[in-house]
């Protein structure tokens, strides 16, 4: 079964760093030693995966194309790609899910955090710290606009940079 959402609750045969990143996984791991982790809930890379089925072919051609000598390009390219991030949708039935999740687990909490937990993110090899956008302070009804601008961040010109000089292969 694919999971699309998974919380500070799942069991560790349901996470990976291949599925929820390295935040994720780093945090679950500090919970699961007694450290005070407050409680969060991820989408996992088969959301960001759904959403793009549609412009998946694209968006692989385009940052195919990135020539990284030519720094004049990569801005040009990345805003393309971002754009056609920003134009996806998040599914619906995923979406009311999470929305479910979150009155759930923060019945009180009216505000939150909205991070980045990419694949090889906080990794042993790589940090990545500082390269995605954070959003805090984000309403329940603004989260799935900040999710997908946290997508976005990926592909901001100083990430795609950041994972070709450390030997990350680029794909979606």
């Amino acid at each position: 079964m694919k999971r699309d959402i998974v919380s500070h609750e799942v069991n560790m045969k349901f996470i990976n760093q291949d599925l929820v990143g390295g935040k994720a996984c780093n945090l679950y791991l500090l919970k699961k030693i007694g450290m005070d982790v407050p409680p969060w809930l991820i989408l996992t890379k088969n959301v960001f995966e759904k959403s793009i089925t549609k412009c998946k072919s694209e968006l692989k051609e385009l940052l195919s194309g990135i020539q990284y000598a030519d720094t004049g390009q990569i801005p040009i390219i990345c805003s393309q790609i971002c754009e056609i991030i920003k134009n996806v949708d998040i599914d619906e039935q995923i979406s009311q899910s999470l929305l479910r999740e979150i009155k759930s687990i923060f019945p009180d909490r009216t505000l939150f955090a909205v991070r980045s937990s990419a694949i090889g993110e906080d990794s042993k090899d790589k940090s990545f710290a500082g390269q995605m956008e954070s959003f805090l302070n984000v309403p329940s009804e603004k989260i799935l606009t900040a999710v997908k601008k946290v997508w976005i961040s990926a592909f901001q010109p100083r990430v795609l940079l950041y994972r070709k000089q450390s030997g990350e292969k680029l794909s979606v």
